[in-house]
């Protein structure tokens, strides 16, 4: 996790509190009603869906909308790519050496992807090749100031044969605002941003359109959703998948091969706090039948910043031509 150095993380996780029913026992938690939901990514999976156990879909966001994301957080140094549209980010040009003025050539260029970390939104595409204290990847970390000074120029892929040349040339941690600038790779129709953070407070990231030369409101209020379902890079399946991705310092059990999901309530086990914990592979494509199977036996048990849990488990999964899918959840 690349937090600033002067930051320690706490995770505080509460006690669920459960309702209680004069009917029954003190001793045996009450539980909400299930729900069964169907959402729809859309033809192609071609929106996110910001999703609320409480309010059900909070927003619907076009996917493309936008190419890179910065962390709101004063104390984050975390940017992302849009990989779920397949966007990549390369490593060009690092250290104290680097010139922006140069051309890009990319002769003999070693293609390697940087992704979006899987586990934690403090990990973005842009600080992959992070090292040791101060270096952060795309900058590094000043102990006097708290802000970070772009120290590397990266090459990104918005579609193809269509590249950009990127630097992230600083970070204000008072003054919430990023820097950076990028053009074509032989450094024509050069642009320089300044990004004010402070309206996007309240959310994780704010987002940026290259193409558009705009900023981008993608995602609803941090407090406003809990899992996102979208398009990503799968590190370890080194492919774009299609799933569900949880919230900021959200925890979540899976336990599988259970019998009954529609009365299985039990919420001990070892949580972790992976962004990707419920993920994409709670389905599989049937080649022979040429349908998507679910695991309806694998359940989630999702826990909030503030303790509650909500079990989910789902029960249909359509594919491409829809985006539909069908899930239950319910608060315990």
């Amino acid at each position: 996790m690349k937090k600033f150095i002067y930051v320690t993380l706490a995770i505080v996780v509460l006690a669920a509190c459960n309702k209680k029913d004069d009917d029954i026992d003190d001793e045996t938690p009450n539980v909400d009603t299930a729900k069964t939901v169907q959402i729809s990514l859309g033809a192609s999976y071609a929106n996110d869906i910001y999703y609320s156990f409480e309010n059900g879909v909070v927003a619907t966001k076009p996917r493309n909308e936008w190419h890179i994301g910065f962390s709101t957080n004063a104390m984050s140094s975390s940017i992302l790519t849009n990989a779920g549209t397949g966007i990549y980010l390369y490593m060009y040009q690092s250290g104290d050496n680097i010139n922006w003025n140069s051309p890009i050539d990319t002769t003999g260029f070693n293609w390697k992807v940087l992704p979006n970390s899987n586990v934690t939104w403090e990990e973005g595409a842009f600080g992959h090749t992070a090292g040791e204290f101060p270096d952060y990847g795309w900058g590094k970390y000043d102990m006097a100031t708290h802000n970070l000074t772009g120290t590397a120029i990266f090459i990104i892929k918005l579609a193809a044969n269509d590249y950009r040349k990127v630097m992230i040339e600083s970070k204000s941690s008072a003054a919430k605002t990023y820097v950076f600038k990028y053009s074509n790779l032989d450094g024509s129709n050069s642009e320089t941003v300044t990004l004010d953070c402070k309206p996007y407070a309240s959310k994780n990231f704010v987002y940026y359109s290259l193409t558009g030369k705009q900023i981008v409101d993608h995602e609803p209020a941090t407090s406003d959703w809990d899992i996102v379902f979208t398009k990503y890079y799968d590190e370890v399946m080194n492919y774009i998948v299609t799933g569900a991705l949880s919230n900021i310092d959200y925890s979540v059990l899976q336990v599988d091969d259970v019998t009954d999901p529609k009365v299985f309530n039990d919420t001990t086990g070892t949580y972790i706090n992976n962004i990707d914990a419920i993920g994409a592979d709670w389905k599989s494509f049937n080649l022979e039948a040429f349908i998507y199977n679910v695991d309806s036996n694998s359940v989630f048990m999702v826990k909030n910043p503030e303790g509650n849990i909500h079990k989910l488990y789902f029960t249909k999964f359509d594919g491409s031509a829809t985006g539909n899918l069908t899930m239950v959840h319910q608060k315990l």
